[in-house]
């Protein structure tokens, strides 16, 4: 009875209490894969390969929407020697983050 007491008479003077928390749980997901490998085709049947190598993609209730990759490579065929790939583009160690 006593902490009842205590505790109306601290309301009554105007102590606010810390805001409730929300019943969600802090989630996230996160993704790892060693490499990524694929093919695409642009207009006129103009073939592109893709290779991530050691791709990080992660979701945080916190921190938003994370993705990392050490190297990106985008690769054509090559014009000058049939049979053959050329690279096209090379990323090293990017990261994206949004918030």
């Amino acid at each position: 009875m006593n902490l009842v007491k205590k505790l109306s008479r601290h309301e009554a003077e105007g102590v606010q209490r810390p805001p409730k928390s929300s019943n969600r749980l802090p989630m996230g997901i996160r993704a790892e894969f060693s490499r990524i490998n694929c093919h695409v085709f642009l207009s006129h049947q103009v073939p592109i390969f893709v290779e991530i190598r050691r791709v990080l993609l992660q979701k945080s209730f916190k921190l938003g929407i994370d993705a990392r990759w050490d190297t990106l490579l985008l690769a054509g065929r090559s014009v000058t020697s049939p049979g053959r790939w050329d690279e096209l583009v090379k990323v090293k160690t990017c990261k994206v983050k949004l918030i």
